[in-house]
């Protein structure tokens, strides 16, 4: 078949850091959806919100947002996540950037020689700011490695459980535990030091949480939230973080 056109006149052009632009997408595709009746969170929602462009994606359990690079266009666009693996795939040798341009219904990565072309999903991406807190009553600062791995072994116990991993963050003794339950296996609670605002619990799917610290670039990090039922965003402590994971708890 031959290869679509595009009308570079109308269109709208970005040339971004490679490196930039496979961190964003490595931390906004995670958290899109795989359900085809919902198309529109399949994919990853480029737009222009003050002066910069954001990613977006949620699957309704969970939701990432990505500053980018800042623009003086208007951009409203949804890639689709199988086409942003391709891109990833076929950045090899590292070229310093890459070439992305919109037009109506189709987007454009150049890459050194090679190009990808992908039609965008149609329809309009959920408002997900208002989902965004924007203040929480509870927060716990905490190292991230040590957190990440407190998560993993509690995962392990909470396999049967649907995942489902408790968490509670203590004022008093300033510190973050993680508790899971394996009904053959036992149980199992870490704990660790952070610095904690506010008392509170929440239970969570390990793996979502997993998989957050996996993709947020800081060494320590915020979890924080309001009370059992709300969102929980993870952030890096940085004054200037570009990057917020919010993940749904758990009803349980």
């Amino acid at each position: 078949p031959e290869l679509p056109t595009i009308n570079e006149e109308n269109s709208v052009t970005y040339s971004i850091n490679t490196e930039e632009f496979k961190q964003a997408v490595s931390q906004t595709i995670i958290t899109t959806s795989s359900d085809a009746t919902r198309p529109i969170l399949t994919g990853v929602y480029w737009h222009s919100h003050e002066g910069w462009i954001y990613l977006a994606a949620t699957d309704g359990y969970r939701l990432s947002e990505r500053r980018l690079v800042e623009t003086k266009s208007e951009i409203a666009a949804i890639i689709p996540t199988q086409t942003l693996q391709e891109v990833l795939r076929t950045i090899t040798d590292d070229p310093e950037t890459i070439d992305i341009l919109f037009d109506e219904t189709q987007v454009r990565f150049r890459i050194n020689e090679a190009e990808v072309i992908s039609r965008l999903i149609d329809g309009n991406f959920p408002d997900y700011r208002q989902l965004i807190p924007v203040k929480s009553d509870i927060v716990a600062i905490m190292d991230k490695t040590e957190f990440s791995r407190v998560t993993k072994i509690a995962g392990l116990f909470a396999r049967e459980s649907g995942g489902s991993v408790t968490v509670t963050v203590d004022s008093e003794k300033q510190s973050v535990s993680l508790h899971s339950i394996a009904s053959e296996l036992g149980e199992n609670t870490s704990e660790l030091d952070a610095k904690v605002t506010g008392d509170g619990q929440t239970t969570l799917n390990s793996r979502y949480l997993t998989e957050a610290l996996g993709v947020v670039d800081a060494t320590t990090i915020s979890f924080s939230f309001s009370g059992k039922l709300s969102p929980i965003i993870i952030k890096s402590t940085a004054k200037d973080t570009n990057y917020y994971h919010v993940i749904m708890p758990l009803k349980s």
